[in-house]
């Protein structure tokens, strides 16, 4: 019978397994613990009913008092008890601070000591993980006493799992329990500081308020007596000044007679008499000063005495006051103040003393716990208490009036439909593919430069390109997620095509082997080329896109393909002077180019130069001539040649010029057929996504500069009120006046087309009067070929592309027209400004 419970327990074990096998992967120890269940009596639950429930709860009351009072006091014993398993001891409880019976589960390895799992076997049949330190042995009289828990075989099973499976410790925290720690163990810390205050409060402040009140009453009590008593001091310390001072007075006038006498002696002895004095006379003034001698001894002798009474006594009261009067006088006034105050010290001391007890104890169970927090555990946690982020949903087909077909079908003329589709969703995996490893070379040069640029000094300018650079990669990361889920999407209307039995391999196979040649082709040549041959003949934009001639005007991923080519465009046009060739690079000029500023270089078409720096992505290289002249040039006025041309290095003549040029053509200025004084701007896209062109037309000026001082304008200017001139980049300027009064505030008064107003002088050049300006004119018409499909758009002028396209224009219509003269100037912001591209549209 009892091996048959057992199974039984061990069959709901399995099944409450089961149902939690995700949580049983977060929380290993969960298999170590139901292992250690070999028995019926290693289940608990609560079996109470209503009528005994309050009589239980008061056992437990007063169990719980009794065993705070008993081990409260061994809190602070440090000794090693280690219970064995199965045995009911006594552990303390952090997160209530409160001592419970528990039985030891088992005692494992920690990474700060050793653990006891312990089963509160008066507490609703809690688990929890508690260190040994925590853990006393219980006394006899707290065995006797029965159990709140009672034994149940059945749902024992399941209390006891969830038990382990909510509080049991485990290798990992998650952040919101140590959270919850955290508050609990502030929340205990300020009731402790709140009782420490209480015990300053009664056992401190209030008595040191009648302690204060009795010494100030006994300060004023002693200071008169203290007064007194340095008066009578005082008092003989001046008598002995006075007897002092009439002995040094009696003492001098008794050395004065002493010498007199001395003297008189001895002249009457010699019977030193004078002319005027005889030797009766001598011996009066002799026997004179004798008694006058006589008279002072006596005299400065009971003056002499006197003052050494007054010495004595003088001493004897200053013995006594230092020695009897001054100390009963400072024992008055201390009296027990001292003895008070001691009591105080140690009263505070011990509150404090435990108040940094729990401090410390609850900064261990922080820092105990804090270390154990792992950011997988916390996620696996967040997502089992979260699952509508870890259950996928996922669609099923759901048939209209019973249809009974579930799979994409050929029947009834689909198949044509069924292969274009797999066509369609080939090719597009294809470009997705192509397009993913393009991002991620983007985004790993990206990442190369603002790697570099972090090791390079700071400033302001740099801390602008860093942010730049990161914002570029953020969005080629968003482009690269769009084009994985783009591809996610083919594969998964591919799978779906294979299962229905369509020949996906075959399509597949092809749009992978073009997407190759494509790729093998545009390495074998520089990019300017490949633009120059792919815009001139569209051979390669013909060979490509007759994958998509085709499809319907309804294709979803066409302009999207066409939005990932417009946006490797703008990268290419950014970085393709640093990453698409090697320097030093030989090139050919394909225009004529004339410099307008002092760091740009002259050159004329077919003229040869080195390429010595790629720039810096804004369209613009550096190149030297066969002069060893060095200056920029437009990027796209040039076509590099491969790496297998052998091309020698010589000085363009003009015979040379002459010859490479063909005969029947006349090197003419091209002008606009629409208004002598009108000029055509055209705008262009990418060969990947066909020409087309939109017109629109802008004055060109050309004044007379002998007339008055002009300006013309270095970049884009928009006025900041109605006083001032808003003008674009090579506007030419009429200077009215460069100071007011005689003072030059830096900004002038000029004249545009009529209009008077104020301008900074920094955006301007002089230009001298002799200089002769070069006519404004637009590049050459380009052949336009039908776009294909035939809805598509053109780039706007103002997207990043806009440089790149246009420079492939140029290339492009070189095949075809005659040269322009170059009135291309250099950008010195790198970005197309809207405003300037709109004024002038």
């Amino acid at each position: 019978m009892t091996q048959e419970l057992i199974q039984n327990l061990i069959d709901v074990m399995d099944i409450a397994h089961n149902q939690r096998a995700e949580l049983t992967e977060l929380l290993p120890p969960l298999q170590e613990a139901q292992d250690q269940i070999n028995s019926p009596g290693h289940f608990f639950c609560r079996e109470i009913d209503s009528e005994t429930a309050s009589f239980e709860h008061q056992h437990f009351l007063q169990l719980q008092e009794d065993l705070n009072q008993v081990y409260n006091q061994e809190q602070t014993v440090q000794q090693q008890y280690i219970p064995s398993k199965g045995e009911i001891c006594i552990a303390f409880r952090q997160r209530d601070r409160q001592w419970y019976r528990v039985r030891n589960e088992g005692v494992f390895a920690r990474k700060y000591g050793q653990e006891a799992c312990c089963y509160f076997v008066d507490k609703g049949g809690e688990t929890e993980s508690i260190s040994v330190r925590w853990i006393r042995q219980s006394l006899e009289k707290f065995l006797k006493l029965p159990f709140q828990i009672k034994e149940c075989s059945v749902f024992g099973v399941k209390a006891l799992t969830l038990a382990i499976q909510e509080d049991l410790s485990v290798a990992e925290k998650t952040a919101l329990g140590v959270w919850r720690t955290i508050l609990e163990e502030t929340e205990r810390l300020a009731k402790a500081r709140l009782q420490a205050a209480e015990i300053y409060m009664e056992k401190i402040a209030e008595p040191l308020k009648p302690l204060k009140s009795a010494k100030i009453q006994c300060y004023k009590k002693m200071v008169p007596q203290l007064t007194t008593y340095q008066q009578e001091v005082s008092q003989t310390v001046n008598e002995m000044v006075k007897s002092q001072k009439t002995y040094n007075i009696d003492q001098t006038l008794t050395h004065d007679a002493r010498q007199k006498a001395a003297e008189a002696n001895d002249r009457l002895s010699r019977k030193s008499t004078g002319i005027f004095t005889s030797l009766a006379s001598l011996q009066k003034n002799c026997a004179k000063l004798n008694t006058r001698r006589d008279g002072c001894e006596v005299k400065s002798t009971n003056s002499r005495n006197e003052y050494l009474l007054c010495l004595a006594a003088s001493s004897a009261h200053q013995h006594r006051y230092y020695s009897t009067d001054l100390p009963d006088l400072i024992d008055t006034l201390d009296g027990d103040m001292y003895d008070h105050i001691r009591d105080y010290f140690l009263t505070y001391g011990k509150a404090a003393l435990d108040v940094s007890t729990q401090e410390k104890s609850a900064c261990e169970n922080i820092f105990t716990e804090a270390d154990l927090i792992d950011r997988n555990f916390n996620h696996q946690c967040f997502l089992y208490c979260n699952k509508i982020l870890t259950d996928k949903v996922q669609y099923q087909f759901e048939p209209c009036h019973n249809d009974k077909c579930n799979k994409i079908s050929k029947e009834h003329g689909a198949d044509l439909q069924v292969d274009k589709e797999a066509r369609k969703w080939a090719t597009k995996i294809a470009k997705e593919t192509k397009a993913i490893r393009d991002h991620e070379k983007t985004l790993k040069a990206l990442e190369a430069t603002a790697a570099g640029d972090l090791g390079s000094d700071s400033g302001t300018g740099m801390e602008n390109n860093q942010q730049e650079i990161e914002q570029k990669i953020e969005e080629m990361k968003q482009h690269i997620r769009k084009a994985e889920t783009a591809k996610d999407k083919a594969e998964a209307r591919i799978e779906m095509l294979r299962d229905s039995g369509v020949n996906v391999d075959e399509w597949l196979a092809s749009a992978q082997a073009e997407s190759l040649r494509v790729e093998e082709d545009a390495m074998s040549r520089s990019s300017s080329q490949v633009s120059v041959r792919s815009d001139s003949t569209g051979k390669m934009s013909n060979e490509i896109e007759q994958t998509y001639t085709k499809y319907d005007d309804d294709d979803d991923f066409i302009d999207d393909t066409f939005e990932a080519t417009k946006y490797d465009d703008s990268y290419l046009s950014h970085g393709s002077s640093e990453h698409a060739y090697p320097v030093p690079k030989r090139c050919r000029a394909i225009y004529d180019f004339q410099a307008s500023n002092g760091d740009e270089l002259d050159m004329v078409e077919n003229e040869q130069l080195e390429i010595i720096s790629s720039g810096e992505g804004d369209g613009w290289v550096k190149g030297r001539n066969h002069e060893g002249r060095e200056g920029y040039i437009p990027e796209n006025y040039v076509e590099m040649f491969g790496d297998n041309e052998n091309i020698e290095f010589h000085p363009v003549t003009q015979s040379d010029f002459q010859a490479t040029s063909p005969p029947h053509t006349e090197v003419v200025s091209p002008t606009s057929s629409i208004d002598p004084m009108r000029q055509e701007v055209t705008s262009y896209s990418s060969s990947d996504m066909e020409v087309q062109m939109t017109t629109n037309t802008m004055p060109v000026d050309n004044p007379d500069l002998s007339d008055g001082i002009w300006a013309r304008a270095l970049y884009d200017y928009s006025g900041l009120s109605d006083e001032e001139l808003s003008f674009n980049e090579g506007m030419l300027i009429k200077v009215l006046r460069k100071d007011d009064n005689g003072v030059d505030d830096g900004y002038w008064e000029g004249e545009i087309n009529g209009k008077v107003g104020v301008f900074p002088s920094l955006v301007v050049e002089v230009l001298h009067s002799g200089l002769k300006v070069p006519p404004q004119l637009s590049p050459p018409p380009v052949t336009i070929t039908p776009a294909t499909p035939a809805e598509e758009i053109a780039p706007s002028p103002l997207s990043p592309s806009y440089k790149q396209v246009s420079a492939r224009s140029h290339r492009s219509s070189s095949q075809h027209h005659r040269k322009p003269h170059s009135n291309h100037r250099r950008s010195h912001s790198g970005t197309i400004n809207a405003d300037s591209y709109e004024s002038a549209v």
